[in-house]
């Protein structure tokens, strides 16, 4: 050995200490997943209680599918919420997919090819939303209640503001199989989301500004808008074909119930963060309440008052889980001499 080499050391340094930032993400999601599990409890309570009215709100065309369609609707805008591209328009997607479901079975169309061919089109009608909101940066909000406006517009022009029967028939069973189907779609969008580079890529234009955001924001946007207006034109070909009709109604209270489904099951209204179980579970107790207040006669404005309420506590809990993450970046550089990680980053 020459005498001007390098002794090698006479102990190893000792390992540096995990990263604080999965610690941070891991007590975030442990906040979520708490408010999901009391969720549950309360989602219990009401269905105990259905029970033991001994109703028929169960059967396979009662509670079940409305909660498939309901939760459909609910899923595509939870996406769009992840993304920080909300899309308003989900309601009026909803109506106008049933409309078109019911007018192409009309023209004697088979049903895979009219839901195909609809799907398509709302796929195509959302990209073109999240393109034009991803290139000029303005808020997916308005951009998507551009597109309301425009969809209702159609609507009415196509139906002259009358009830369209469905000609394909009403669909009158296979309402827990829906609702499986509900349940696979919500569930893996909320384990895909807990993937940090998923999160990281779709969310990126949330607080991205300037030139260089554009790519960030594009991708997201097309995803979100896209994705959400798919899920709703399901949604929506759900509850045509499982009512047998189509009203003029505009989608407003499917939008409102959509979205205090949303709130109360945790997803934040700024983008991001968002649970795993908590937008299937506000869906289910959301159906089951609004269907034990129909059964015992309660006037029709009561629905808009669970709404209101759901809706009241979903931004109650937005704002709850966010003192949390802060509270909980806070300590963390006093424990690591480091800076915070960003909530589900």
């Amino acid at each position: 050995m020459s005498e001007f080499a390098v002794p090698p050391p006479m102990y190893a340094p000792p390992a540096a200490p995990p990263a604080p930032a999965a610690r941070d993400r891991a007590r975030h999601l442990m906040a979520q997943l708490v408010w999901e599990g009391i969720l549950l409890v309360l989602l219990l309570v009401v269905l105990s209680i259905v029970g033991a009215t001994g109703s028929a709100l169960l059967g396979e065309h009662g509670l079940w599918l409305r909660v498939a369609w309901t939760g459909l609707v609910a899923s595509g805008l939870a996406l769009s919420l992840r993304t920080a591209t909300p899309n308003l328009a989900v309601g009026a997607i909803a109506v106008g997919a049933g409309t078109a479901y019911a007018k192409l079975g009309g023209a004697d169309w088979p049903v895979p090819l009219t839901i195909v061919a609809v799907l398509l089109g709302a796929a195509v009608f959302g990209a073109l939303l999240g393109l034009f909101t991803g290139l000029t940066g303005l808020p997916a909000w308005a951009v998507s209640l551009f597109g309301m406006v425009l969809i209702q517009a159609v609507v009415f022009g196509v139906t002259d503001a009358n009830i369209v029967m469905v000609q394909h028939g009403t669909l009158r069973s296979g309402g827990p199989l829906w609702t499986v189907l509900f349940l696979l779609v919500s569930f893996a969008g909320g384990a895909l989301w807990l993937v940090p580079g998923v999160r990281r890529t779709l969310s990126a234009g949330a607080a991205a500004t300037g030139r260089r955001s554009t790519s960030a924001r594009l991708l997201g946007a097309v995803v979100g808008l896209g994705g959400s207006t798919v899920l709703a034109a399901a949604g929506g070909m759900l509850l045509a074909a499982s009512t047998g009709a189509v009203t003029g109604d505009p989608g407003v209270q499917t939008l409102l119930a959509a979205l205090a489904a949303v709130l109360l099951g945790g997803v934040s209204v700024f983008g991001r963060r968002a649970g795993v179980a908590g937008t299937a579970l506000a869906v289910f107790l959301l159906v089951a309440v609004m269907d034990l207040i129909q059964l015992h006669g309660v006037p029709f404005w009561v629905r808009y008052l669970e709404i209101a309420l759901a809706l009241l506590v979903g931004l109650f809990v937005t704002w709850l889980l966010d003192v949390v993450g802060r509270s909980l970046d806070a300590k963390q550089p006093a424990q690591s001499g480091s800076q915070p990680a960003p909530p589900y980053q």
